[in-house]
């Protein structure tokens, strides 16, 4: 792949297997067709994302649209068959550092450097919970320092969601937030 794209940082595989979707430290959100195996040498379709690096690149579920999380503290919603901004979304203080759809497609989900994790209804983005990173009881390892979420996970049922960042790995009913 000849075309200079900086460190990447952030990549998705869209749901059917056609395109990549990556980002990173040139702030810019790129689109690569991919057909057996290897991206194209240009990139189909591209966009400047973030006043700072692309961090974290997830499809959605029916691979319609792309969410992207910036250096910026933004997340970032973008139609994905043409990479036109759909929602530039506030709430994070720090950078955002990772962010995944739930497998239904309902929820978006985002954590960041500031330890916060907020889960959005990917129908309209409107925030429907904050999470702390740290505040519940089902947590594995320590971290004597704050830390902020770092990777994001959402069990195929849609049930549990895991935040991970420093030495430690909380687990969350989605539901509940707890």
């Amino acid at each position: 792949c000849p075309h200079e794209i900086g460190w990447v940082r952030g990549f998705d595989v869209h749901p059917r297997g056609e395109f990549v979707a990556t980002g990173g430290s040139d702030r810019t959100l790129r689109l690569w067709k991919w057909a057996d195996g290897w991206p194209s040498e240009q990139p189909s379709h591209q966009a400047a994302a973030h006043d700072g690096w692309v961090e974290a690149v997830a499809f959605s579920p029916d691979g319609k649209t792309i969410a992207t999380a910036g250096a910026d503290a933004l997340v970032k919603v973008w139609d994905a068959a043409s990479l036109k901004p759909m929602q530039s979304l506030k709430g994070h203080s720090k950078y955002a550092s990772d962010l995944t759809f739930s497998p239904d497609g309902r929820l978006l989900i985002s954590g960041a450097e500031d330890g916060m994790v907020i889960v959005r209804d990917a129908s309209d983005y409107a925030e429907v919970s904050r999470i702390e990173f740290g505040s519940t009881n089902n947590q594995f390892g320590q971290t004597p320092r704050h830390s902020g979420v770092h990777r994001l996970a959402v069990s195929h049922d849609n049930r549990w969601l895991a935040a991970a960042g420093g030495e430690k790995l909380d687990v969350y009913e989605l539901s509940s937030g707890e």
